[in-house]
This record gives C-alpha cells, structure tokens and sequence, in this order.
C-alpha cells in the first residue's frame, strides 16, 4: 500500500476505505501524509476499536482532526451481512454437490453467525481530517 507510484502532494482526498486496519492506524496515516497537498483531506473508515489512542496520533502524524463519527450498527446488517446471508442461501443451493465452494460459503455463514451474535464487535468509524500545513 506504500509503494504507489505517485508524486509527493499529488492529492486533495484520500479515501480509506478499511484499508488502514491493514497497515495499522499510524503507519497509515504517516504513509499517507506525503501524498496529501498542503491542507489536503483524509478520510479514513476503520474498526471503531481504540479511539481514544487513534485520537491521540492524529495531530502527532500532522493532521488536524475535523471531526468523527460512528456508523450506526445496524448499517453492516442491512448494507452487507444480510444481503450476504441471502446470496450465501442462494449460492449454497445451487452449489450443493461442490464441497470446495461450500467450504468457502461455510465461511462466510460462520462469520454472519458471528456478526449476529455481536455486533458491536465489527462497528466501525469514520475519521475526517486535514493535513496540517506545518509540521
């Protein structure tokens, strides 16, 4: 994710989406940085785990924090696990005699299975911020 071939302050937005649980907060967020004309804004979606310690390297990494904000938990539901659930259901019939795909559709049911049990477990939160001009 860090060898991108693009010139330093090539951007205005850089959009994370969920990449940065990768990489880890930090090393993203200074990754990034070069790549943001002064003033330039990232956002970035990610686990809604440590907010506190996220909060804090913000400004250490030359950002100034615009704001935050949570997804309402039930958007992982109707956005994605439940639209999955229902494919899984499709796709489990149609590929009933295929042991390999329904190891991989196993998969998927187990982790559907997980997010209902907990959903607080898979929230999420945006980070919006601005690259600092001075740093």
């Amino acid at each position: 994710m860090f060898e991108m071939d693009f010139a330093d302050e090539s951007f205005g937005v850089i959009w994370a989406e969920g990449s940065i649980s990768r990489i880890g907060f930090e090393r993203g967020l200074k990754g990034w940085r070069r790549l943001l004309k002064p003033r330039g804004c990232l956002v970035v979606h990610d686990e809604i785990k440590n907010i506190t310690e996220k909060l804090k390297v913000v400004p250490s990494c030359g950002y100034s924090l615009l704001g935050y904000f949570p997804l309402r938990e039930d958007v992982w539901w109707i956005e994605y696990y439940g639209p999955l659930e229902k494919r899984v259901q499709k796709l489990s019939a149609k590929y009933a005699e295929d042991p390999e795909i329904l190891r991989v559709l196993d998969k998927k049911r187990n982790k559907i299975e997980m997010v209902k049990k907990n959903p607080r477990n898979y929230a999420s939160m945006f980070f919006v911020m601005r690259r600092n001009v001075s740093f």
